[in-house]
């Protein structure tokens, strides 16, 4: 335990240093992140955004509570999203094993651009019901649900990993009931984008070997962690439920965003790791 927790440490901490000075000329803005803690506060937020409350309420209660000036948010802000990218590391390692983990960041890497913390609670919530621990499953989904909107997936994964209904309908119902509330509390809001996004992603390749070179463009990435997944379930069937947050990242979101399939990237670390 203590090993796994000195490397979760190593190797999270490293990454969100990596991720910070990647996306720092992004943490002004107003559609993700540092920029959107106010916003959401507030409640003067678009959707998917004004849902994904934990962040920002902790950074503006733990504000409140150490009595801090403006200027330490930063600090507050970033020691909540580094926790978080060491709670994944932990996830991975815990589950699949060190090798695993150092494969899943490096390749997560290859995704970051913009200012974002809920991929890493999304990740370490999908790889602990994946590892059948229904506990961490639990309250790590329980972080999860007040994060994305993908949160009921956590129940699907571990049921499929353990097959216990009982477990898997405690941690769907308490996940549901946090979106639920989440919702009513927030109230409507309008998305920031359409609501089915397929068409144009599937637009995108029109455009694709316009980058030079290609290899690098966001599109490539998704692409090739979409390829990976359907491997790794193909190979290893047990993971399948993956699948439907690989369909929801091309189907919901915009799949030029490769950080939002980051939680599909250990599967195929366990897939590479094995033929190591």
């Amino acid at each position: 335990m203590i090993t796994e927790l000195l490397f979760a440490l190593l190797i999270g901490l490293c990454f969100d240093r990596a991720q910070m000075g990647i996306s720092l000329a992004n943490y002004d803005s107003l559609a993700n992140g540092f920029g959107v803690i106010d916003m959401t506060v507030r409640k003067k937020i678009k959707a998917p955004m004004a849902y994904r409350i934990l962040v920002p309420y902790l950074v503006t209660w733990t504000e409140k509570l150490l009595k801090t000036d403006p200027e330490y948010r930063m600090f507050i802000y970033q020691a909540y999203k580094a926790f978080f990218v060491v709670l994944a590391a932990w996830s991975v390692i815990h589950v699949f094993g060190i090798m695993a983990a150092l494969i899943t960041f490096i390749m997560i890497l290859a995704t970051v651009q913009y200012d974002y913390w809920d991929w890493a609670i999304e990740l370490a919530a999908v790889v602990l019901a994946a590892g059948g621990l229904f506990v961490p499953a639990l309250l790590v989904g329980i972080l999860f649900a007040f994060s994305r909107e993908t949160s009921l997936i956590t129940g699907f994964v571990y049921l499929v990993a353990t097959g216990d209904w009982y477990g898997a309908l405690i941690i769907t119902a308490i996940i549901g009931m946090i979106l639920f509330s989440v919702r009513t509390f927030i109230g409507k809001r309008e998305l920031y984008c359409d609501r089915f996004m397929w068409k144009y992603n599937l637009g995108l390749y029109k455009n694709f070997f316009k980058w030079k070179p290609f290899l690098y463009s966001p599109l490539f990435v998704s692409s090739a962690i979409t390829i990976g997944t359907v491997l790794s379930v193909l190979i290893m069937p047990k993971y399948f439920p993956v699948l439907v947050l690989l369909l929801a990242g091309w189907i919901l979101a915009k799949a030029d965003e490769p950080r939002i399939f980051s939680a599909c990237i250990p599967f195929i670390a366990v897939l590479i790791g094995a033929s190591l």
